[in-house]
């Protein structure tokens, strides 16, 4: 397997981590177990999504940098990614922030709304740079 394989993988695993995300911020969106998915979600960004950001970035970078040209729909890929990936650092930030502020609810609730914010950005962007990349891929 060659390193856009790596890439591809990379980016799969975390694809699935944070729709697991989502999925728990519905539950804190709710009003239901803020405390404990404000830990959870702390965690899981320490433990798996930071570390596969910088996989994504790394890989994405040496990918790049192997280019023979950077055509307009690679550039397209890149900047889209790039979105994705500091939608998703502005996000990782502000579960930080709400982790240590969990006793606040009303800056529990403004972390609760950047968060949805973040995932309007990151989530097209995301969905703009895969698309491109699996057409390249294939």
């Amino acid at each position: 397997m060659g390193l856009a394989g790596v890439h591809l993988i990379v980016v799969s695993v975390w694809v699935g981590l944070v729709l697991a995300e989502v999925l728990l911020e519905v539950f804190a969106h709710r009003g239901l177990l803020v405390p404990a998915v404000a830990t959870l979600h702390y965690w899981i960004d320490a433990l798996f999504e930071i570390p596969l950001l910088l996989g994504i970035l790394v890989t994405g970078v040496i990918l790049t940098a192997r280019l023979p040209d950077l055509d307009g729909l690679h550039a397209v890929k890149v900047a889209s990614g790039l979105v994705a990936i500091g939608a998703t650092a502005f996000a990782v930030r502000v579960v930080r922030e709400r982790r240590e502020e969990i006793s606040l609810p009303d800056r529990v609730a403004h972390h609760q709304r950047q968060l949805v914010l973040a995932a309007v950005v990151a989530v097209p962007a995301g969905l703009v740079a895969g698309v491109i990349g699996l057409t390249y891929a294939f």
